[in-house]
């Protein structure tokens, strides 16, 4: 085992990236979002603080292959709530 190779998988094939998503719907743990690009999919949320988001939210997500999760919020009319 040598160099950064071994340690880190390849990129190459499986760019990571960060897109705006609209959200269409949420349940639980996921939200179904259309993409900028117009693709949509159901990405996981991702977020530091207890937020459940409304469709119409504007949510940051990290996207990898068939991977996605939401991981900020750009703007918004959910409830973000502590108890």
């Amino acid at each position: 085992m040598s160099g950064p190779q071994a340690i880190w998988p390849s990129t190459e094939t499986s760019a990571a990236r960060l897109s705006e998503a609209e959200v269409l719907a949420s349940a639980g743990g996921a939200a179904d979002v259309r993409l900028d690009e117009g693709d949509e999919r159901t990405v996981t949320l991702a977020f530091t603080f207890p937020y459940r988001p409304q469709p119409g939210d504007r949510l940051l997500v990290w996207l990898q292959e068939a991977d996605g999760y939401a991981v900020g919020v750009l703007s918004g009319a959910g409830q973000a709530r502590l108890d």
